[in-house]
């Protein structure tokens, strides 16, 4: 009988020496990860490819079952707001004994449209989309042939687990109307996140239903460019060019709230005799800052366990592949907010 020999498995190792770099830029390259470049990275995916490497790796079966999860590089160093529902879904994608797997993407990737490589040797049942990404990018993942879900961010046409970001923002004005602010002003780039938006309606349904104007000099709402509202840096000079302040501001992020405490106390101003703050989301950090933060508190670690049994619900019924969730939402009073003065 004629001798089968099978050829030598392909490594990493081997893929780094035919390119002439790094196992670590391999690695890196084949994970998705930051610290390569794009056109390196697609030579060494397109080498791993030619290698054999991904047909080298082992066949997957029922228990390596996994969830992808892609997030954008600036979400690596958050501590606040996805951390929480990070953990989540890594804790409940554990408990049914399958894993989550992370995927971090360059802005070179997104700028580039270029997909990330999937895990070899694990049944991938889906992707969760985690953090703001441009919605070709979005729309680019769904070549992968995957069923998809986004967290927190809203897509259009795709499904979503996310906050309830209309109530809760008309929630966080009415809190303010109620106790007696007229001049509100709201904070958030509004064209850099769906979610943000969503809070920006809400605001402008609470001040309406009010008979208040929304539109009176004090919004913060950015260009149409992606940007961050959270750093002092960034809101000065927003701050700067305004001659009167408002009594109240309704920032879309506590971020964005801790950032703008922080500028306004540097300037002299009192929180909340002068100025009342208002944020959204409750992170850990509403608490240690000084005032307290009021806010609307939204339950990420129920949002991570929504979005790990959405792809086990669409398992056993397809109808269910387009549904979009939200998760409660509860106001939070602190020191931050104090009725206004007359």
């Amino acid at each position: 009988m004629e001798r089968i020999t099978r050829a030598k498995k392909v490594t990493i190792t081997d893929i780094a020496h035919s390119v002439g770099v790094s196992k670590n830029s391999v690695s890196l390259a084949l994970r998705g990860m930051a610290g390569v470049g794009p056109d390196l990275r697609r030579r060494i995916i397109d080498t791993a490819i030619q290698m054999g490497y991904m047909d080298d790796q082992p066949i997957e079966s029922p228990e390596d079952t996994c969830i992808v999860v892609i997030l954008p590089n600036y979400l690596h160093s958050d501590a606040f707001f996805y951390s929480d529902v990070l953990w989540a879904i890594d804790d409940d994608i554990k408990s049914r004994g399958a894993c989550a797997i992370r995927i971090g993407i360059t802005k070179d990737m997104e700028e580039a449209r270029e997909l990330p490589v999937m895990p070899k040797g694990l049944h991938v049942i889906g992707i969760i989309v985690v953090g703001i990404f441009d919605i070709e990018y979005v729309k680019r993942l769904q070549e992968l042939g995957l069923p998809f879900l986004s967290v927190d961010i809203p897509y259009q046409n795709f499904p979503c687990i996310g906050s309830s970001n209309i109530m809760g923002g008309l929630a966080a004005t009415n809190h303010l109307i109620d106790l007696g602010h007229k001049e509100i002003g709201f904070i958030g780039p509004i064209y850099s996140a769906t979610s943000v938006y969503e809070r920006w309606c809400g605001f402008k349904l609470g001040m309406s239903e009010a008979g208040l104007s929304y539109e009176n000099g004090y919004n913060i709402l950015g260009e149409q460019t992606f940007r961050l509202f959270d750093s002092e840096d960034a809101l000065e000079p927003y701050v700067s060019r305004m001659g009167k302040l408002p009594t109240a501001w309704f920032c879309a992020g506590d971020c964005i709230a801790i950032a703008m405490i922080h500028l306004l106390t540097k300037r002299g101003f009192c929180i909340p005799g002068d100025v009342s703050i208002m944020g959204f989301d409750d992170i850990l950090a509403a608490q240690m800052v000084i005032p307290c933060l009021t806010t609307i508190r939204t339950d990420r670690q129920l949002m991570g366990k929504l979005a790990v049994n959405y792809f086990f619900e669409i398992r056993r019924n397809k109808d269910m592949a387009t549904v979009s969730k939200t998760v409660p939402y509860e106001l939070i009073v602190r020191d931050s907010v104090a009725a206004a003065t007359i």
